[in-house]
Order: structure tokens, then sequence, then C-alpha cells
């Protein structure tokens, strides 16, 4: 369950995730998991985690259960619950206060488990637009409850109310690697909510990120690939040692890339 509350200042995630452990199979699935983060513009406190035992009771993660590592550009918080076993209940729940005004983590619906229910709120101030695409949901969910409130940071403007929009899925098969498959995300039942613009009478304010800048991360993100050519040159050498036709040197490729990259 997460909730997204956008105003000019920040944007604040709250998310809670709830596992129950049926197997022991499913000890080893769920024993540790992670929170990624991008440093630059995330800051995750109110980090909470605990095992709940089939008698009620709760065992919190320690300190030293918790650690940092790095992820390419971004940050993961990994953690290990403890007294792992079946039967009994894998909690945790924390708080991201984000800068990302353009880039906004996709919420997947869907994952590696079976999910009894999957919801994702997102609460605007008034002035923001925004935009939501939907990747492997049925059409009659992608339309939002929406509720209006009251702000009451500014309850002399009758207008400027807080207005909250919510997506349900329930009963969500697991997705599991296949063979072949492509990206596991592009699978996933997914909702990715994009801050379109921010608006009052006097001011305008643009999130949408433009083809020139994207063209621009990605270039970023491949420079540590591009970098690299030499050895992508001698693995490849070494791959295809022995081959001589272009097409058992292309088979080899595929197989190595389809066999040793999850």
């Amino acid at each position: 369950e997460g909730f997204i509350d956008v105003n000019t200042d920040r944007i604040k995630i709250e998310r809670v995730r709830r596992i129950k452990v049926l197997t022991e199979a499913g000890i080893e699935e769920v024993g540790e998991q992670a929170i990624v983060f991008d440093p630059e513009y995330d800051k995750i406190k109110d980090f909470e985690a605990h095992t709940i035992m089939p008698d009620g009771k709760k065992l919190k993660v320690k300190d030293d259960a918790v650690f940092e590592r790095v992820s390419g550009d971004y940050k993961e918080q990994v953690f290990s619950f403890p007294q792992v076993s079946a039967g009994c209940i894998v909690e945790f729940k924390y708080t991201n206060i984000s800068k990302r005004f353009r880039r906004l983590s996709p919420w997947y619906f869907q994952g590696r488990l079976y999910t009894l229910t999957s919801k994702i709120a997102v609460r605007l101030e008034y002035g923001f637009d925004y935009n939501a695409s939907f990747r492997n949901v049925p059409r009659q969910f992608q339309q939002p409850e929406k509720k209006n409130q009251v702000n009451i940071n500014d309850p002399s403007n009758p207008m400027a109310e807080l207005v909250t929009y919510t997506w349900t899925l329930s009963n969500i098969p697991p997705i599991k690697s296949e063979p072949y498959m492509a990206a596991e995300n592009d699978y996933r039942a997914t909702l990715r909510f994009q801050i379109v613009s921010w608006q009052n009478e006097y001011n305008f304010m643009s999130f949408v990120t433009t083809w020139e800048e994207l063209g621009g991360e990605l270039l970023n993100s491949l420079d540590e690939y591009m970098s690299k050519k030499d050895e992508v040159a001698k693995l490849t050498r070494e791959i295809t040692a022995g081959l001589t036709s272009p097409k058992e040197q292309s088979r080899a490729l595929y197989k190595y890339v389809a066999s040793q990259f999850e």
C-alpha cells in the first residue's frame, strides 16, 4: 500500500508492505528485502520493520541487520527479518521525502509473489495536473477513485482543495522469469504516474522531460558501458573463439547474453 502526497515543496511517499510466509520455501523469498532510492533526490525516514510470529509476537529488525549498497545510480537499503518461519508475517514501512518531481518511480502492482491487494493513492494540491499510463492493467481498473477534501492549510480559499486519486488491484498472480523473456518489469501490471505541471494565478511550472533531456539521461547511463568497449571486444573474441561463420558467431553471442545476464 502506497500513499503519495504532492505539494510544491516536496513529494512525500509512504509505503507499507506486508507478506505472509506460507511455506518453508517462502522463507528464502522474503527473508531479505530492499528499498531502492536515489541519494541525490530522496531521503528515507521513519523506517520500521518486524516479523510477526504466529502467536502475534513482534520481532523488530535490529540496526545491525540493515545496510546500504550501491546499485548503479541508485542506492538500496537492505534489511533481513529475524526468525522467519512458515506461518509468520513480515512487514515493513517507510517514508521517502523526495524532490523527484520529474521522475516518480513506477508503482508495480505485480511482483514475484502472489499479491492479495495492491493499492496506490496520490494526493495533489490545487494547481497540479497529472498523467497516468498503465501496462498490463485491465481497462476497468484504470479509472481511479476520486476524493475531494478541504485543504486545512488554506481554508480561506475554497478552490484550493486537495484531490486524492486511488487505484487498487486484487488477487494478482506472480510474475516469474522465463527463458527468452525480455525485461521482467515490462510484463508486470504497472502504473506510471507523471506530474505534468503546476500553476496558480501568477506562476506556471512544467515537469515534463523533453526528448532532448531524455536523450541526455540515456547517454549518461550508457557511458559506463560504452567506455568499456575494449573489454566488450575482448569478451566477444573469447565467446566466438574457433567459430568461423557469422551465423555461428551470432548464435554463440546470443546464447551467452541470454544465459549470463538476468
